[in-house]
């Protein structure tokens, strides 16, 4: 069905995604950027129906810019995007205060949606821990769970990301 190929086209796009935020912390390989770029691709053109000339346009732009994190011009775009999720985290942390978890996790999914361009898994793994605090608040387990697997994935060494994850698996 239409929904299912929607869902698993979010899916690729989401894996996609995280691939890339991984990679930020080092050099993205020429290879490594076809690799994710073909697999957002194909799920934005072939599966949600997506502009493929801009898609490509888009492609040729990143291409042009320096691959090394910290450099070039991408290095700028890189820096807005983390600053576009700090201030989802910070309106998040707003909400989640004043005890609004149903805000909150909206601000905290804004901010992951554009973890792909920021240029820090601390901030990804923050915002991720924050939403799965938030999801417990609403006792949505299953997902607080999945949130703060993916925050341990993105900073293992940290010890709030595992206990978000033992408090969620109780």
């Amino acid at each position: 069905t239409a929904s299912k190929a929607r869902r698993t086209a979010l899916s690729a796009v989401r894996a996609a995604r995280n691939d890339v935020a991984h990679a930020a912390n080092g050099r993205l390989s020429d290879a490594a950027f076809e690799r994710h770029f073909a697999a957002v691709r194909a799920a934005l053109v072939d599966e949600c129906g997506g502009d493929a000339a801009r898609i490509d346009r888009l492609r040729a732009v990143a291409l042009s810019d320096d691959t090394e994190v910290g450099t070039g011009p991408g290095a700028a775009a890189a820096a807005a995007a983390t600053r576009v999720c700090e201030q989802h985290k910070e309106e998040g942390n707003r909400h989640f205060r004043a005890g609004r978890f149903v805000d909150s996790r909206a601000a905290y999914t804004q901010g992951i949606a554009l973890a792909g361009a920021a240029n820090s898994a601390r901030l990804v793994a923050e915002l991720y821990s924050n939403r799965a605090a938030a999801r417990l608040h609403e006792r949505a387990y299953d997902e607080a769970v999945r949130d703060a697997q993916q925050a341990v994935s993105l900073q293992p060494a940290w010890a709030k990301a595992h206990r978000r994850l033992a408090a969620a698996l109780r």
